[in-house]
């Protein structure tokens, strides 16, 4: 029986997740001084090479007052296999 809330549950977080991701395309990031694509992805859940590549980047260079854009579809679907792997730990313990 638990197997089966636990498949309920995720496929509820997935649906949500999915139709947030529907309302925006993208979000924005002002690079202040000091930060890295790195300390960005950080807080953004994301990878470097997501924000690399949602931003025509070759390089981790960037500069203070640029602004990123971030993909908020991928970062839905980051957020929602974070909290999958959350329920399958939970669950497995």
């Amino acid at each position: 029986m638990k197997k089966h809330i636990f498949t309920l549950g995720a496929t509820a977080l997935v649906s949500i997740g999915i139709a947030d991701a529907a309302s925006a395309d993208t979000d924005t990031h002002k690079v202040k001084a000091g930060e890295t694509l790195f300390s960005i992805s950080q807080q953004h859940n994301v990878t470097v090479e997501d924000l690399k590549k949602w931003n025509g980047l070759s390089s981790t260079l960037i500069y203070a007052n640029q602004t990123l854009q971030i993909d908020l579809h991928l970062l839905t679907l980051h957020l929602v296999q974070l909290q999958l792997q959350h329920l399958q730990i939970i669950h497995i313990q």
